[in-house]
């Protein structure tokens, strides 16, 4: 099929088999990085990667394209640097796992979505902005980067279970006012020095930011209802927390630090 019958197809595309997509009876396999010349294809949604040898780096995902689909570009190390459309709204579960020379990614502010395990095990990962207006980001998303900074923005409600768990090389977190539940071990055995909580804070979960060891200070403000078990434990350096209150503690938050025996 050319290019140009191929631009005609842009709505319900779906999956066929692992190296096609069929839309009205047409089919079209994905070899190499043709798809990569797919300019002015809204609504696609990327679902099949033949072979990652022939990525090229910087690995940029064309103008039009919607969504990354689930395990899309998992475990293909030749990628490096990966730049994401301005159309994107989703990148799919593990789309990017397991890529253990992805560097780069320019994530767009249209992506509302992360799926869970995005970008799980992509250890040299050191840059990589949270969308401006990320609506969901699943478990696991970050788990085990090398990313050194993370701004949640105020349009994320919820940061979900494991999600930068074991970024050991985070070290500065910024949490907007928007901001309301931190799942279990969301931020468990990261690199983090100082923690403001907002005011918008409800819940703190279990293991939230247990295991970080260089984590010093803590700023809680009014409105935080729940810290929910062991979350800051073996933070062996928490020196500092002005804890309000009327806040409920469950078992053991702070478990071996300095602030249990003061």
């Amino acid at each position: 099929m050319t290019n140009n019958k191929l631009k005609s197809f842009v709505n319900n595309l779906i999956l066929l088999g692992e190296t096609s997509f069929i839309y009205d009876g047409f089919e079209v396999e994905i070899m190499s990085s043709d798809y990569l010349e797919l300019s002015d294809f809204y609504g696609l949604k990327l679902v099949a990667c033949k072979e990652d040898r022939l990525l090229e780096n910087p690995l940029v995902i064309p103008y039009g394209v919607t969504v990354i689909g689930s395990n899309l570009f998992s475990g293909c190390d030749t990628i490096e640097e990966v730049i994401l459309p301005k159309t994107l709204k989703k990148i799919e579960r593990g789309a990017f796992s397991h890529c253990k020379n992805l560097k780069k990614v320019t994530i767009p502010n249209s992506v509302e979505v992360i799926e869970n395990r995005a970008f799980e095990l992509c250890r040299s990962l050191t840059e990589a902005a949270i969308p401006k207006n990320i609506k969901e980001l699943g478990d696991y998303a970050f788990r085990l980067t090398s990313i050194k900074e993370v701004r949640i923005p105020k349009t994320l409600n919820i940061v979900h279970s494991h999600a930068f768990e074991e970024c050991k090389k985070l070290k500065k977190l910024s949490l907007e006012e928007g901001v309301e539940s931190i799942f279990s071990s969301a931020f468990n055995e990261t690199g983090i020095e100082t923690l403001k909580i907002p005011s918008t804070l409800r819940i703190i979960g279990a293991y939230a930011f247990s295991n970080c060891p260089d984590l010093k200070e803590i700023k809680f403000s009014d409105g935080l209802d729940t810290i929910y078990n062991y979350a800051f434990a073996n933070c062996h350096n928490l020196v500092k927390a002005n804890v309000p209150s009327d806040v409920m503690l469950a078992m053991g938050v702070f478990r071996d630090t300095p602030i249990e025996h003061s």
